[in-house]
């Protein structure tokens, strides 16, 4: 009884349905095997879809000891998700055994059995930045992937793409002709096979997204959390949900990008999964870095507090790196040159992503100019020409050249500074990063207002900020304001809205949930607990609500709120 009601409600109330499955395994005498087998599977769903990641790691390991090793696909996809979940909670070195121990029980190595094991092997791996040994993991799961589920296929396919592209000059276009042929095969997946693979869509997110392939990154994220939403199944949101806000931002949807960062800080913040929490927190601040300052440090911070419970690894990097960066961005550049240290500067050697290492670059020259330092800056401009040199990544070698202008600006060669920043913002723009072609024609407005072309410098910086102001990437639109006002240019502010002008209108759905309650008279506390977020969370729409109504109280917010319903009625 207990478990066919757990079976009713496991997609609307995961919870319970764990809870019912649990007290069903109590009753069960334990020379039943089969039948707590037959439970323990539903379990570990349910306890998945709850966000319950260290529940589901017992209920895991309980399975794979139940199982005799190498028995078939539901031992080897157990003992895959067991190691998975390791991963996800940051105990690489407890996984990669797993896995060794694992596929050394498969007698047939070539059996599709093995490729769970291997594709997560590769992963692991790869954390620890033994990007090569993850590609041949890949081979043999390709290999044997060949007569197997199609999903399983175009994982190991793109899992191997990934490979490929994180060893970076040289193997750029093997990875992008992999991830292409990958995308095809997911695209002719139905949303059910989807749905038993999940973390499909969000390696081939990942892959597109260190690519430069955003609008395919952002589609393809995009499906992944629909199904898994659809599926009940929350293990992969949050990490699909931070990609997705990453690639949203470099196309210049920026609402929609804090957005979607917001729903996966919020999941992760319940959930306390400290490698998943520290990259989501991170890609939050970076996305943040684009609009308020403030905001995006306090997020940033955030991530650097769960670093503690995290294995030394890439992971670790990832989080300083961002971290700079959004540093860089706010103006604290001691501390971005402080962070770039901590990731494993000049090298990045831990660090797998080869166009982000020219992006952090780019981060460091910023702050070593900012900071008087300026043969340093130079030295880091050719650090990010190396990290570049053959990539073939157009947005990484986009910011390289952005930094080389940076430099060239500040020791009085305006002209060929000017030159080289306008030639980033093309190319990328040619990707569709708005954000980073903007960042280059601020640049190149600098530059040529320093060479003597005013007309020419006003124009780039007018269009850089009507750009930003589209994109809703405010700092940036401010940015550009202040060159045009050093100028002499007119740059005048928006027109203030008064009090309450506002509306709820530019609220996101989420914001607006937060402000009917206000208007109903609930305090935070009360609002976490009826939308299920943590009160921090709470407190940070609470702080957007008052930017975008233009209030200063909460009751001026339900007053804003009474008067919308009342137009509407």
């Amino acid at each position: 009884m207990l478990a066919d009601a757990a079976r009713q409600v496991a997609t609307g109330a995961p919870a319970s349905a764990a809870q019912w499955l649990t007290v069903a395994l109590s009753l069960l005498p334990s020379d039943q095997a089969e039948r707590r087998l037959a439970l323990l599977g539903p379990l570990a769903d349910v306890q998945a879809s709850a966000g319950a990641l260290a529940d589901v790691h017992g209920t895991l390991l309980q399975i794979t000891t139940a199982l005799p090793p190498g028995s078939g696909p539901a031992w080897s996809q157990a003992v895959a998700a067991l190691a998975g979940v390791e991963l996800a909670l940051g105990r690489h070195s407890g996984a990669r055994r797993r896995l060794e121990l694992a596929l050394e029980a498969i007698p047939d190595r070539s059996s599709p059995h093995a490729v769970p094991l291997l594709v997560a092997l590769a992963m692991d791996v790869a954390y620890q930045g033994d990007f090569k040994r993850g590609s041949a993991a890949c081979v043999r799961a390709l290999e044997a992937a060949q007569a197997g589920d199609p999903a399983l296929g175009a994982l190991a396919r793109t899992v191997h793409a990934l490979m490929l592209e994180l060893q970076g000059v040289g193997r750029i276009e093997a990875a992008e002709a992999g991830i292409e042929r990958a995308a095809k095969e997911f695209e002719s997946l139905t949303d059910e096979q989807v749905a038993g693979q999940l973390d499909l869509p969000y390696y081939l997110g990942l892959a597109e997204t260190l690519l430069e392939r955003f609008a395919g990154a952002a589609r393809h994220l995009d499906r992944g959390v629909t199904v898994g939403l659809a599926a009940g199944n929350s293990q992969f949101i949050a990490s699909t949900r931070s990609f997705l806000a990453y690639s949203l931002l470099y196309l210049g949807r920026v609402e929609e990008a804090l957005s979607v960062a917001g729903e996966a800080v919020e999941t992760c913040r319940l959930l306390r999964v400290p490698a998943v929490s520290a990259w989501t927190l991170a890609v939050a601040a970076t996305a943040w870095s684009v609009v308020d300052a403030r905001e995006a440090l306090g997020l940033g911070e955030e991530a650097l507090a769960v670093l503690g419970d995290v294995d030394d690894s890439m992971m670790a990097d990832t989080t300083h790196g961002h971290f700079a960066v959004v540093c860089a961005n706010a103006g604290a550049h001691e501390r971005c040159i402080e962070h770039m240290l901590l990731a494993g500067a000049p090298s990045f050697e831990r660090f797998g992503e080869p166009g982000r290492r020219c992006v952090w670059t780019e981060a460091l020259v910023r702050s070593t100019l900012a900071v008087g330092r300026r043969d340093e800056a130079r030295e880091w401009a050719a650090v990010g020409e190396q990290f570049a040199d053959g990539l073939g990544l157009e947005m990484a070698e986009s910011a390289v050249r952005r930094a080389r202008a940076l430099v060239l600006l500040a020791d009085g060669e305006a002209d060929s500074a000017a030159e080289l920043a306008l030639h980033a913002a093309r190319a990328a723009a040619g990707r569709g990063a708005r954000i980073e072609a903007a960042r280059s024609r601020i640049v190149a407005g600098r530059a040529l207002g320093a060479a003597g072309d005013r007309t020419r410098a006003v124009e780039e910086l007018r269009a850089a900020r009507a750009d930003m102001a589209d994109a809703g990437a405010r700092r940036l639109q401010q940015e550009a304001a202040r060159e045009l006002r050093a100028l002499g240019a007119a740059a005048p502010a928006p027109v203030a809205r008064r009090v309450g002008d506002a509306g709820t209108t530019q609220l996101s759905q989420r914001e607006r949930e937060v402000a009917n309650l206000v208007a109903a008279g609930n305090s935070n506390p009360e609002i976490a607990e009826a939308l299920y977020l943590s009160p921090k969370t709470v407190e940070g729409h609470m702080r957007r609500i008052f930017e975008k109504l233009k209030v200063t109280s909460r009751t001026q917010v339900a007053a804003t709120v009474a008067r919308e319903e009342s137009r509407q009625a």
